[in-house]
């Protein structure tokens, strides 16, 4: 496949490979996965709920500030650390699970470690990103007259760096699931990924638009109103959103990782 005269990932074939994967395989995708994000959405519930208590309140107490920054950061993912690695060791390796995911201790720590090494790799970038796209806002003020054609520009340049800083996180996580197997490293899923930055930003945009309904449900929830039975419901319908979404994203890193570094074909 070409795109502008290069030769770019078959960005379709990486697609309906990850979705063949998810809705194939559908009694491990929610044998694995529904349980986990369940629990992972009632944290989320939880912490929604803390977080609007605290913005009402006058008053914040530090430890109780601190304790949701901590379940935030390093309880809320475990959930969805131990579905990735079940997940991905089940594609790459076949291991199956049964009624319940299994927990591979020493895998879910070197998963959530690579989480926040490409994390830090990220907000580098993006500090790095808006100090330039911020200069290149100053410099437009000066050279463009018309306030309408310097929206537009600063627009268009904004979008096209948030897409380099997804498809660079996107080509990063594709070390992830050699971290749940004991495979490639970072520099390892890096090489094998060199020259297809086209096909990465392509895909970026088809992710968003996998994640697009996902996250209006996520934005949705916020404005309802926070009784038990109104929770029950936003739950069920996060739930609902949550199992294909997640897993559908979670095949695209594998996929990519499976074909990219250890040389698989898309069938």
């Amino acid at each position: 496949m070409t795109f502008f005269g290069g030769k770019v990932m078959n960005v379709l074939g990486v697609f309906g490979h990850s979705f063949r994967q998810v809705f194939g395989n559908w009694r491990q995708t929610l044998r694995i996965s529904a349980l986990l994000l369940l629990i992972m959405i009632i944290g989320q519930q939880w912490l929604i709920e803390s977080v609007m208590q605290a913005g009402a309140s006058q008053y914040q107490s530090f430890e109780k500030s601190l304790f949701i920054v901590v379940f935030n950061t390093f309880i809320l993912p475990i959930p969805m650390i131990i579905a990735a690695v079940n997940w991905h060791r089940f594609i790459l390796l076949g291991e199956r699970v049964g009624w319940l995911p299994r927990i591979h201790l020493r895998r879910d720590v070197s998963y959530f470690w690579r989480g926040i090494v490409i994390t830090l790799y990220a907000m580098a970038i993006m500090v790095l990103g808006a100090a330039i796209v911020f200069l290149f806002a100053l410099a437009a003020q000066e050279i463009i007259p018309n306030q309408t054609a310097e929206a537009v520009l600063l627009a268009v340049v904004g979008l096209a760096f948030f897409i380099a800083l997804y498809a660079f996180m996107l080509r990063l996580g594709v070390s992830l699931p050699g971290a749940a197997i004991g495979g490639a490293t970072i520099r390892d899923s890096w090489r094998a990924t060199r020259g297809q930055w086209r096909g990465f930003a392509l895909l970026t945009l088809l992710a968003f638009l996998v994640v697009l309904p996902f996250v209006a449900v996520n934005m949705l929830s916020i404005q309802a109103p926070h009784d038990l039975a109104d929770d029950m419901v936003v739950v069920a319908l996060k739930l609902l959103f949550a199992v294909p979404t997640v897993m559908l994203l979670l095949s695209i890193v594998t996929t990519l990782y499976g074909h990219f570094v250890e040389q698989r074909a898309l069938v």
